[in-house]
């Protein structure tokens, strides 16, 4: 489960092909794994049987959806969804997910999770019109700075992997219920409004990479749409050259907008299901919480919401021997809080750790093989020789090496 602006551009209207990409976007693509053709469903029979016979399938890993999402992230090649299974097996027994939400729903052992949101803005929000979670991601918004004094980046990853889980067990069968049908993949909005250099240093570099291989490796094909907004123009360069290099199925799935990407993005996720900083009806919860089906049984979500309450009280008895303090220290929280709640950059318009709790495939054909790196240089080369076209020539390897990392690090998701 990615200040100043670059000053790479303005953000443009979206081209034609991103607008029909939404338009065509049809209830089979969302729903792909309901109606498996006849080839699927005998590779499907053929990897249950083989997991079976080694007693290697996992629990709560064993539907008929979860191993076509396997098969698909491999072309529905049963010897290497068999062995990207195992290695997922090998992995949740290695790093002791199995169960982790289950024994703590409530995210307990993430005391600054509270903390982590304000750095680093992501939330689920509402559902789009298949029904399926639409996962926020305010990329600009992030403090590189600061996320890594709020948490470590080991406590991140951890806590990468706690939201994945809380996702398969809490928000997709809340989901599912709601929309009387299976729900296993995300609507995923990321806002790269105010992004700058300093989102992309080596920590959150190495952070990403690391990232990236949890969700290509043990969390595939959850993705079903990516709506990217307020795009610089240097990404449309980007974007343009990495294009040839992904498979068809991940371009169908990412849709760049510029600064007018509301008309677009409607036609995927009702207004009323927005949130009011992205041009949406919906009123956005202070502190960045999330909002759907899943609310009432997410014991995270009450815990949260708990905590707020008991730090207001705390800060109004604090607050009441010195009424002028008091009242600087409630302006000061007013203006935070209409900063999150109502400043958006350019209205009409689950940081630097893109994909928390959102679903990833392969970045290209190679990866499928098992080749994700060298898919990432291929893409790492399209994009920085795109950057020394668009920017200055000296600053081309510079800008392009970042550009390419955000690139990367969103198109890995599909």
């Amino acid at each position: 489960m990615w200040g100043a602006g670059w000053g790479w551009g303005a953000a443009t209207t979206a081209a034609p092909a991103a607008t029909t990409a939404a338009d065509n976007y049809t209830e089979a693509d969302a729903y792909w794994y309901l109606n498996p053709t006849d080839e699927q469903k005998t590779a499907l029979g053929k990897l249950r049987e083989t997991l079976t016979a080694e007693d290697a399938l996992v629990p709560d890993h064993d539907d008929d959806i979860t191993l076509l999402r396997f098969l698909m992230a491999r072309d529905f090649n049963v010897d290497k969804a068999l062995a990207m299974y195992r290695d997922m097996r090998t992995w949740r027994a290695s790093e002791a997910v199995n169960g982790l939400y289950q024994a703590d729903p409530a995210g307990s052992q993430f005391p600054e999770m509270e903390a982590l949101l304000e750095v680093y803005p992501h939330f689920t929000y509402n559902t789009d019109k298949f029904g399926r979670p639409v996962y926020i991601e305010m990329l600009g918004r992030t403090d590189a700075t600061r996320l890594f004094e709020v948490i470590s980046v080991e406590r991140l990853i951890r806590y990468h992997c706690w939201t994945w889980e809380r996702y398969l067990r809490c928000y997709l069968p809340a989901c599912s219920q709601a929309a009387g049908r299976p729900i296993c993949t995300t609507t995923v909005i990321i806002d790269l409004a105010g992004l700058g250099l300093g989102h992309f240093n080596a920590a959150t570099q190495r952070l990403l990479n690391t990232f990236s291989k949890i969700d290509q490796d043990y969390y595939p094909e959850h993705l079903g749409l990516m709506f990217i907004i307020n795009t610089p123009l240097i990404f449309r360069g980007m974007w343009a050259a990495v294009q040839p290099l992904l498979q068809e199925r991940t371009r169908k799935k990412i849709i760049m907008l510029g600064s007018d990407y509301l008309p677009e993005l409607a036609k995927v996720v009702p207004l009323e299901a927005l949130p009011q900083c992205l041009g949406g009806r919906g009123r956005l919860q202070p502190g960045y919480k999330s909002v759907g089906p899943w609310r009432a049984p997410d014991p995270a979500q009450a815990r949260e919401e708990e905590q707020v309450v008991a730090e207001e009280g705390a800060e109004q008895a604090a607050a009441a021997p010195e009424e002028e303090s008091g009242e600087q220290q409630q302006q000061q929280q007013q203006q935070r809080g209409a900063q999150q709640l109502q400043e958006a950059p350019q209205v009409g318009q689950e940081g630097v750790v893109v994909s928390i709790s959102t679903g990833g495939g392969d970045l290209l054909g190679g990866a499928a093989e098992g080749e994700g790196s060298k898919g990432k240089v291929a893409v790492a080369e399209a994009a920085g020789a795109a950057a020394g076209q668009l920017g200055e020539p000296a600053a081309g390897k510079a800008t392009g090496d970042v550009a390419a990392a955000a690139v990367a690090a969103l198109t890995v998701q599909a």
